[in-house]
C-alpha cells in the first residue's frame, strides 16, 4: 500500500495555512496602503523639485508655480495661476487626499520666480491614505522634503 494522510492531518494543515493567512493579510494591507502614501508624496516632492528646477532655468523666460487642491495639483507657467501662460492640471487618485495645507500668506499656491530658488509661499502640505500621512514641507530657501507624521 502507499503512504497516505487522513482527512483529519488534511483540515488541520488547511485550518493552520488559514489562521497564518488571517494573520498576515492585514498586515501586508497595510504596508500596501502606507506605501501609496509615501509614493504620493515621494511622486508631489520631485514634481515641486523640477518646478523649482525650471523656474531657475528660465523655462520659457516664466516663473513656475503650482497650486494645491484636495482632488488635484495643478502646475502652471507665469507670476500666479491667475495670469498663468499655460497650465496643467494632475488628479490625484481617489484613495490619496491633499490636505492641512499650511502655506505662508494663508495661499494654496506656491511659486518660483524666474531665475530664483526661493518661493514665494512656504510651508507644508500633508498626504495621507487611510492611516498613512506624510507631511512634504517647503522652507523659506526652497529646500523641499517630506516625512511620515
Amino acid at each position: 500500500m502507499f503512504p497516505a494522510y487522513t482527512l483529519l492531518e488534511v483540515l488541520v494543515v488547511i485550518g493552520i495555512l488559514l489562521a497564518v493567512t488571517m494573520f498576515v493579510f492585514p498586515i501586508s494591507l497595510n504596508q500596501v496602503n502606507e506605501n501609496k502614501a509615501k509614493n504620493a508624496s515621494s511622486n508631489l516632492t520631485s514634481l515641486i523639485f523640477n518646478i523649482q528646477q525650471d523656474a531657475y532655468a528660465r523655462k520659457n523666460n516664466q516663473s513656475q508655480g503650482v497650486v494645491f487642491q484636495s482632488g488635484s495639483i495643478i502646475i502652471y507657467q507665469g507670476e500666479s495661476l491667475a495670469t498663468a501662460v499655460s497650465q496643467e492640471t494632475i488628479e490625484v487618485p481617489d484613495d490619496i487626499y491633499i490636505s492641512s495645507i499650511n502655506l505662508t500668506n494663508e495661499a494654496n499656491e506656491i511659486n518660483f520666480g524666474a531665475g530664483n530658488f526661493k518661493p514665494n509661499n512656504y510651508g507644508s502640505v500633508n498626504i495621507s491614505e487611510s492611516g498613512s500621512t506624510y507631511q512634504i514641507t517647503i522652507n523659506s530657501e526652497g529646500l523641499i522634503y517630506y516625512h511620515e507624521v
